[in-house]
């Protein structure tokens, strides 16, 4: 039941970075997404005191070396009342922002990197030879069903050079993608600032980070808080490997945002064609603003009926 918070800040037009020497946190099976009992949540805490979150790491896998967006990292560690781990142990070091100045010189984002940056192009834009501008692209994806295989462009052969790939899941509402890699190499390095995989838990690259991978290690399942999730294939002009091959299907539950429309979820992706499948476990989380309450009218109901709601059921608290 322990709470803790540390700040690192860095001098203005710099940022800080850290690495991971050692983590053995209580954790699951879905790495970094059902972190529910202890983990650890980093944030880049900005100029008007906003943070936006890096990401949530429990388990005993080391996290990808971390930085701040701009000169302040938060971590906040959170344990329950049950299982004890050992802990972890990190390095942090200040380096200077590249990116802090004129944007680093790049057309759209400037990634910073330790000792130098990156530049990096908005949805649906590649980035150009001279590693700064960007221009349109076409290797895009729109998945709206719920299950299927894809794969990196040319697999099991070699990536090209320098592409900017991405796939956009959506599924209804109410559910979520969880996405499972049977086959990942990629470009290996410490930072993934050559090629690497981005996943982020919504519509785009502005949503919050769900990991950030390269090597050659399959990565743990990856699942999404809503129904939508983003993921990014992104090359530079050096090494290609032959990239990977993953599944992807919509699953039930996950976070709700009650606004003061109307809005409909159903109990699984194929309701109204297919009756719910077997053995599922679906948890919802729905929240509305601290002065409004949340209110539930069920359009359809269909369970299977026991006198105590011994088999299949549905719990409100």
């Amino acid at each position: 039941s322990k709470q803790c918070v540390w700040e690192v800040v860095a001098p203005p037009n710099h940022a800080v970075f850290l690495n991971f020497t050692h983590f053995d946190l209580e954790g699951t099976r879905f790495h970094y997404t059902k972190c529910n009992y202890d983990y650890l949540i980093i944030y880049s805490k900005m100029r008007d005191n906003r943070l936006k979150k890096i990401g949530i790491y429990c388990g005993h896998e080391l996290p990808p070396v971390v930085n701040s967006e701009q000169s302040v990292l938060r971590l906040e560690f959170y344990s329950d009342r049950t299982v004890q781990r050992s802990g972890f142990v990190a390095k942090f070091v200040i380096d200077v922002d590249e990116c802090s100045m004129n944007n680093g010189g790049c057309q759209h984002r400037c990634r910073n990197t330790f000792g130098s940056y990156q530049c990096n192009c908005r949805n649906g834009y590649t980035l150009a030879e001279n590693g700064h501008n960007c221009t349109e692209t076409r290797c895009k994806f729109e998945i709206t069903t719920s299950y299927g295989v894809l794969q990196s462009p040319n697999y099991p052969e070699d990536y090209p050079r320098n592409i900017y790939c991405y796939w956009h899941f959506q599924t209804v509402l109410g559910h979520r993608i969880q996405l499972t890699f049977h086959d990942f190499e990629v470009e290996s390095h410490q930072e993934c600032i050559y090629d690497y995989v981005a996943i982020y838990d919504g519509r785009s690259e502005n949503s919050s980070t769900l990991g950030i991978y390269c090597g050659g290690r399959e990565p743990y399942a990856v699942i999404a808080s809503t129904n939508e999730m983003f993921m990014v294939l992104a090359t530079d002009a050096g090494l290609q490997r032959k990239g990977f091959k993953a599944t992807f299907v919509s699953e039930c539950g996950g976070y709700l945002r009650a606004t003061n429309h109307s809005q409909t979820f159903y109990s699984h992706p194929r309701y109204g064609s297919r009756p719910y499948k077997r053995n599922m476990y679906c948890d919802w989380r729905i929240q509305a603003d601290p002065e409004s309450s949340v209110k539930i009218r069920f359009l359809h109901f269909e369970i299977e009926y026991s006198e105590r709601c011994d088999y299949d059921y549905l719990e409100v608290t």
